[in-house]
């Protein structure tokens, strides 16, 4: 199962979460054993996230959702298909809502991020810039 991390905006550090696994997302020992066999597919190549703390550069946002399950499966969906995601928890985020914003980068450049915001929307997301 893959991690999430909660990153506040900033670049106060992250804490890595690993979600409870509930019985019906654990795999009987046969069936892990196979998919560890399997080779993962090579994700998109896109463009590389700034170096530097989190907060610096350009970011997407690719969806705010009330709940912080929903957000960690769309952390874990953009996480498979090689981007560059983080999950902003509401006390993070800086608004007055208890949103959970999923965000992708940070990136170097306006280009960078544009490249990987037209990807996007190709996939069906509606990403907006933040700055």
């Amino acid at each position: 199962m893959l991690e999430t991390e909660v990153v506040p905006p900033g670049g106060a550090g992250a804490n890595p979460i690993a979600p409870a696994a509930k019985p019906a997302d654990v795999a009987p020992p046969n069936a892990q054993a196979q998919a560890a066999a399997k080779p993962a597919p090579n994700p998109p190549s896109l463009p590389s996230p700034a170096a530097g703390a989190v907060g610096e550069g350009i970011t997407l946002q690719v969806a705010a959702l009330r709940t912080k399950q929903d957000a960690e499966a769309l952390v874990d969906i953009l996480k498979t298909r090689g981007y560059p995601v983080f999950l902003v928890t509401p006390e993070y985020a800086h608004a007055d809502d208890n949103l959970f914003r999923v965000q992708v980068g940070p990136f170097k450049t306006r280009e960078d991020a544009d490249k990987v915001r037209n990807k996007l929307l190709q996939e069906g997301f509606k990403p907006f810039v933040r700055h």
